[in-house]
């Protein structure tokens, strides 16, 4: 997965087609080059982890969390976890705190969501308990992430809570 960030290059200019026709139109040149891949890829440790099933950005884009169901924590296979990653100007993307992982089957990272500042982040956990799913909200304090309460549980097996999650921008919690 890269991340790319847009350069400002020129003001938007107009270009007039020579020989102009019903079905040409003027077209505007980019005013910004968005082409640019901001530090290394960032890719997960194993083929089947699905590194970037879900990704969510900070407001400024400065902070990316990154959800890979797929990572197996030891003998837990599908466990799961989140990273998130802080982009260091001019240089690469560097993890803040350590990953949040989930448990046998838990498939957390299948969802994510990161408030405005980047510094709270809900993690979608849909095969947890058997497959009621959860979700885990994370605050970052000093360095490394904090539980915020108890997880969200689903309520029957099937219900695959934590299947999508939602935080405002100051970090308030919607999920299903």
């Amino acid at each position: 997965m890269y991340a790319f960030g847009c350069l400002p290059t020129s003001a938007p200019t107009t270009a007039t087609p020579t020989t102009a026709t019903p079905t040409e139109t003027p077209t505007e040149a980019p005013t910004a080059d968005c082409a640019t891949p901001l530090g290394d890829p960032i890719q997960g440790d194993e083929d089947a982890d699905a590194a970037g099933t879900a990704v969510a950005l900070s407001d400024d884009g400065g902070r990316v969390a990154v959800g890979v169901p797929g990572h197996d924590a030891g003998s837990d296979a599908d466990a799961g976890r989140v990273v998130v990653l802080e982009y260091v100007v001019g240089s690469d993307w560097v993890q803040l705190g350590g990953a949040l992982e989930g448990s046998q089957g838990d498939a957390a990272g299948t969802s994510v969501a990161l408030s405005g500042d980047g510094l709270t982040v809900a993690v979608g956990a849909p095969g947890a308990g058997g497959t009621a799913g959860g979700v885990e909200v994370y605050a970052f304090a000093a360095s490394d992430w904090v539980a915020l309460g108890d997880p969200i549980e689903g309520d029957a097996a099937g219900d695959a809570a934590g299947t999508s999650v939602a935080l405002s921008d100051a970090g308030a919690v919607s999920y299903t």
